[in-house]
């Protein structure tokens, strides 16, 4: 899962990604006492999740193999990222 958090000082602002495996209250919290510092205040957060599809195309731009799909063959996931793969590939 992707998490962003936008921070806010007088008149800046920045945002900071970090990608998880979960996002759990704890994590976020953790997170945000991480970036909150010297005066940053958290204006707004945000959590995604990213799709099969996505993550196909981003390991294939990355130069993964398609025998490296992440997902169990049984699982619908497999497929997804199989075609994100394949699109990459098809359309480079």
């Amino acid at each position: 899962m992707e998490l962003s958090i936008e921070l806010r000082l007088e008149q800046h602002t920045r945002t900071v990604v970090k990608i998880l495996d979960l996002v759990t209250a704890v994590k976020l919290n953790e997170f945000i006492a991480e970036q909150a510092v010297d005066g940053w205040v958290v204006e707004s957060w945000l959590a995604k999740e990213t799709l099969p599809f996505d993550d196909g195309v981003c390991d294939a731009r990355a130069g993964m193999s398609e025998n490296e799909n992440p997902y169990a063959e049984h699982y619908w996931k497999h497929k997804e990222w199989s075609m994100g793969w394949n699109f990459f590939h098809e359309n480079e």
